[in-house]
């Protein structure tokens, strides 16, 4: 047998060293680490749809309204708004089954009108928990009047806004075309003329200027709305006399200066 001397053995012993540490320590490899898992975001849920009703709107503190996109004269943009607090509600009106409140333009609305279908999930949700039926910072609401049974606007422009029951035309609208709808302020916008030019058949043939009007009442199932003291109204009176299912001049009603 050859014998083993000098570097030969030295590098024999090293050799046998080097696969003893690797038998007893093995080497640390870097493990690859795993890419984090994105959150998964849930839907919000809306706040409005976990209100509860309330008695008034005078001690309620409500949940901000909804975002709403407006466009002004250069581009669209969405329009945020902050929670309802009760130093924030300026008007609070009643009807027989509901009541309404006016919070710096906005209108909230808890109840139902008789003999109105519940067509919209809207008005459902109205039926039993506030809910914001008008916000339109285009045209804010600045006076809330209620009926019996409908609620009327009045809006910034001077424009009108009626919601509610149709049937005795205390909307403004022929109760025979009128449909109960999502109320959205288009909807619920009425257009008031000064009057008609009628031909000699009857037919209308032009129409003057749309009336804006700067202040409003609601009685029972009338509503009087007035421009610059001079008086409109549609609706039926208590005692069953119909004054009108579209909105004509009252001059018994004009305010004197």
């Amino acid at each position: 047998m050859d014998d083993i001397t000098g570097s030969d053995a030295t590098d024999h012993g090293e050799s046998e060293s080097m696969e003893a540490a690797s038998e007893e320590e093995p080497m640390e490899v870097d493990e690859p680490v795993a890419a984090p898992k994105a959150t998964k975001r849930r839907n919000p849920v809306d706040p409005w749809k976990e209100v509860r009703a309330v008695k008034s709107f005078r001690n309620a503190t409500l949940p901000a309204p909804h975002d709403v996109v407006v466009q002004d004269e250069r581009e669209w943009y969405v329009q945020e708004f902050s929670a309802l607090t009760p130093q924030m509600l300026q008007q609070e009106v009643r009807g027989k089954s509901y009541i309404a409140g006016l919070y710096d333009g906005k209108v909230v609305f808890q109840g139902t009108f008789e003999g109105v279908p519940l067509t919209s999930a809207l008005m459902s949700m109205a039926a039993v928990s506030p809910q914001v039926i008008f916000n339109d910072p285009t045209d804010p609401i600045i006076k809330i009047a209620g009926g019996r049974d409908h609620l009327v606007m009045l809006g910034l422009s001077g424009r009108l806004y009626t919601i509610g029951r149709a049937n005795e035309g205390q909307l403004g609208q022929d109760p025979s075309r009128h449909r109960y709808r999502t109320p959205t302020p288009l909807n619920m916008r009425r257009r008031v003329l000064e009057d008609f030019v009628v031909s000699d058949s009857g037919r209308v043939k032009s129409h003057t200027p749309e009336v804006f009007f700067d202040h409003i009442e609601a009685r029972g199932n009338v509503t009087i709305a007035w421009c610059k003291n001079r008086a409109f109204r549609c609706g039926t009176l208590d005692n069953g006399v119909v004054c009108s299912s579209t909105f004509k001049r009252c001059e018994r009603l004009d305010r004197r200066v």
